[in-house]
């Protein structure tokens, strides 16, 4: 979807969400015309509430390809939805004088509505403040960039080609693993850790979706810059000890096959399970190459007894709704202390075990640069690289939000520019999750940021 036509959705989203219209109806004339798919149709529809309908429904047009609000405001005007094809810009004149007639009272209050609405005019260019400046480098959520790198210089040389098969971080390699307590500075209680210990210490699974077919609607918008994050996120856990499996624009079926065979498969050997996705992305979905699949059922796959009590870890590089976020100046410092309450069973809840990093809250953009990689990714790779040693994970995620909060957009463009983000951690599990890299501290990673 063009850009202003972004931009005019979310700034009128309160008034459209007003108006009194069917959205499933609205979702199922735009599925016949092939705007919406069939799992986004429906998700439409399952939601109990009117408005969710409708916010559900203004969540997804925007992902739908550049004619989405062209036969949006197509399907108000066949509907007859008279006020929802004025406020899209359609000629209400075409319905007839009868019909296309509005009370004065009623544009008044229009009227109002409009002048109370947040969000800056459609498309308005950001003045320079010093023309001396070095232009900044776009920050993309789904829009276009304007360049585009396929990677980066190796970490430890070579050419930091992305690696697209499984690899083993230990073949070719003759260092002896290092014991935990070599490295450690402070004095940490193994007992209250997870296992971390075999040789390879875990299995690191990346899907990187970059190009995208015309079904998923998003074929206009490339992830450009995911390659970076790619090759550094693959670099890190192959330097810690993981085996990694990597993937690139798979479809929703594919990906679905990823991981169900990675959830059936011997993890006997192997203290933990990584998964990483790079792709875009909505309020509880992830694109495949094709259309979406639900979060919930990927991480679903891995309930089986064989990660029993083992750490399962998932990263998200997506957005999670279409909103930009602002910047607020806090009053003053607030703090929570005390330890998590533990529990004394010896069964396991099925969702044990398990810690999701998200690049940003629902209902919001994630930022990526074209050049340099994400900033939730490019940010993790320093942090970790920096404490893993040295570190639980919780702890240094939440250095990573730290660092991400700290970033503003460079897009030129007053509606999105100098926005924000904050990563989001949903941590389940039972124990501190140290990686004990297998040869010690890390290299520095020379980051883009």
């Amino acid at each position: 979807m063009d850009s202003r036509d972004r931009e005019f959705l979310r700034s009128n989203r309160r008034e459209i969400c007003l108006i009194d219209f069917d959205a499933p109806n609205v979702a199922s004339k735009l599925h016949e015309l092939g705007i919406l798919s069939k799992n986004e149709n429906e998700m439409i529809s399952l939601e109990e509430k009117d408005l969710r309908q409708k916010e559900r429904l203004l969540d997804i047009l925007p992902r739908r390809g550049p004619k989405a609000f062209a036969k949006f405001i197509e399907t108000a005007k066949e509907l007859r939805i008279l006020k929802l094809y004025k406020i899209l810009g359609g000629d209400p004149a075409l319905y007839g004088d009868e019909e296309s007639k509005v009370s004065s009272e009623e544009t008044d209050k229009t009227k109002m509505e409009d002048d109370r609405t947040d969000g800056p005019p459609r498309q308005l260019p950001l003045k320079e403040q010093n023309p001396d400046d070095e232009k900044p480098t776009k920050d993309t959520v789904d829009t276009p960039p304007e360049t585009e790198t396929d990677g980066r210089p190796s970490l430890f040389g070579g050419s930091g080609k992305k690696k697209t098969k499984t690899s083993s971080t230990s073949e070719g390699d003759e260092r002896v693993p290092l014991s935990p307590s070599s490295f450690i500075e402070a004095p940490i209680d193994l007992k209250e850790c997870y296992a971390m210990q075999s040789t390879p210490r875990g299995h690191f699974i990346l899907v990187n979706n970059k190009h995208f077919l015309p079904s998923s609607g998003m074929e206009n918008y490339p992830r450009n810059g995911t390659d970076v994050d790619g090759a550094a996120i693959t670099e890190l856990f192959q330097e810690m000890g993981f085996l990694v499996e990597a993937h690139s624009n798979l479809s929703v079926y594919e990906m679905r096959k990823v991981f169900k065979q990675a959830a059936h498969k011997d993890y006997s050997g192997v203290s933990c399970l990584t998964c990483c996705i790079l792709s875009h992305g909505q309020e509880g979905v992830i694109y495949g190459t094709d259309g979406t699949i639900e979060i919930r059922e990927i991480t679903s796959f891995f309930h089986g007894t064989n990660l029993s009590g083992k750490p399962k870890l998932f990263f998200f590089q997506a957005c999670q709704g279409s909103d930009y976020m602002d910047s607020i100046t806090p009053d003053e410092v607030m703090e929570t202390d005390g330890p998590a309450s533990e529990g004394n069973d010896i069964t396991l809840p099925s969702e044990a075990d398990f810690l999701y990093a998200y690049s940003t809250v629902p209902g919001y953009y994630s930022w990526r640069n074209s050049q340099r990689g994400s900033w939730f990714i490019q940010s993790i790779c320093e942090v970790f690289r920096k404490h893993a040693h040295k570190m639980d994970v919780v702890r240094m995620l939440t250095r990573v939000n730290a660092i991400v909060s700290t970033k503003k957009s460079q897009t030129g463009q007053r509606a999105s520019h100098h926005k924000r983000q904050i990563s989001s951690i949903v941590t389940q599990l039972r124990k501190e999750l140290y990686f004990f890299p297998m040869h010690g501290p890390l290299a520095t990673y020379q980051g883009n940021y």
